[in-house]
């Protein structure tokens, strides 16, 4: 379903030129070259367009890793693993993700942003690995939690980002009933993978690769 976008209004083209106006030359474009287009994302970037915001394939998240950031990849980071084999465990949506986060999007200087991403692609692939089928899978209390999280996903906005909000309930009365902490982890990893299939699955029947969500939370 569409929704209002998730990004904040982009700055104008190197040439000055509006979303509306690049839209309308993309399309012409587009026409002369007989290209096939998305319907569902063309009327997607309509809204955008209208709205100021950047459009679909404008989004740095939808193009791959180029081929400098593929050498910086596996020189600097996949040859500095524990075990490089956990690579393995990824997805093509989540090698990029964790690169765009902890290498070009991330603050600090490029030892530290390095030093980041090697730790995030062993611990997160270390993970995927030991729980291959977590989805599939009965945890202990996880309806006690799930009772309280109230996890709900409500479609996609204009730009494909997954929309999902929680409304949450008697926390402490979970703890009161036994909940660990290790058993919550569990639970919430368990979550935030369902919700990472659930935008891959919407990225296949929608088009473009994302990999960014809007999340909503209220507390009761």
């Amino acid at each position: 379903m569409g929704c209002c976008a998730s990004k904040k209004p982009a700055a104008l083209g190197e040439d000055g030129s509006t979303p509306e106006e690049r839209l309308e030359r993309r399309r012409s474009t587009k026409q002369k070259l007989g290209t096939v287009v998305n319907p569902r994302v063309e009327a997607d970037d309509d809204q955008l367009a209208k709205l100021g915001l950047a459009l679909n394939d404008e989004l740095e998240e939808g193009k791959p890793l180029t081929e400098q950031e593929e050498t910086k990849l596996k020189d600097e980071i996949v040859a500095k693993l524990e075990d490089a084999s956990v690579m393995e465990s990824f997805d093509e949506t989540s090698r990029v993700r964790i690169f765009r986060g902890m290498i070009t999007n991330n603050n600090g200087t490029d030892d530290e942003n390095v030093q980041e991403a090697i730790e995030t692609y062993g611990t997160v692939g270390k993970w995927l690995r030991e729980h291959p089928s977590i989805l599939s899978e009965k945890l202990p209390k996880e309806e006690l939690l799930n009772g309280v999280m109230n996890a709900r996903v409500g479609g996609v906005d204009f730009q494909g980002h997954l929309v999902w909000c929680e409304q949450l309930g008697d926390i402490a009365g979970v703890v009161k009933k036994g909940l660990t902490v290790d058993e919550a982890k569990v639970l919430r990893m368990k979550t935030l993978e369902a919700i990472r299939a659930a935008q891959i699955r919407a990225c296949e029947t929608r088009g473009p690769r994302r990999y960014k969500n809007v999340y909503v939370v209220h507390s009761a």
